[in-house]
């Protein structure tokens, strides 16, 4: 499990903390799991400019409850990015961003992608899907009604 917990990290819709902890100390605990291998301060280096990437350092010393919805949703990113995963399931993490903000998502994905970090995608924003996966799975009602790229999977009759 720890093993895993290097190489995957999970990203939710609504991130959320009952708890007091400052933005800092939240994205800092990303790399809980690499900090059992390896020397923490090796990976300090990394914590500002991941913060910079997704728009969570200006309120890095806030408490986490104080902070909006999108805030706190970049946040959540920022700390998953900064575990450096391989993997990163998304499920819905852009509902709680604003345009902008999805917009500088999907850049900061695709240079992501371009290191060899995959993504595994879950959205109903079809827009900000398809110009973003190089693959697209359509389901419907639990049932798989497409599969492949955004071209033959988003077509009128699958979307019907």
């Amino acid at each position: 499990p720890l093993d895993r917990a290097r190489l995957v990290t999970y990203v939710g819709s609504e991130f959320q903390s009952d708890f007091p902890i400052s933005v800092m100390e939240c994205v800092r605990l990303g790399d809980y799991p690499s900090s059992f291998f390896s020397n923490q301060s090796k990976h300090e280096s990394r914590l500002e400019s991941c913060m910079q990437e997704f728009g969570c350092w200006e309120y890095r010393n806030r408490i986490l409850s104080e902070l909006s919805s999108g805030e706190r949703q970049r946040v959540s990113l920022a700390r998953a990015f900064y575990q450096a995963p391989k993997t990163v399931f998304l499920d819905e993490a852009m509902s709680q961003l604003d345009l902008h903000h999805q917009h500088n998502l999907g850049r900061v994905l695709e240079s992501y992608s371009k290191k060899g970090v995959s993504f595994i995608l879950v959205s109903h924003d079809l827009n900000f899907t398809t110009h973003l996966a190089n693959r697209l799975v359509l389901i419907s009602k639990g049932k798989l009604v497409a599969d492949g790229e955004a071209v033959s999977v988003l077509t009128a009759e699958n979307l019907k």
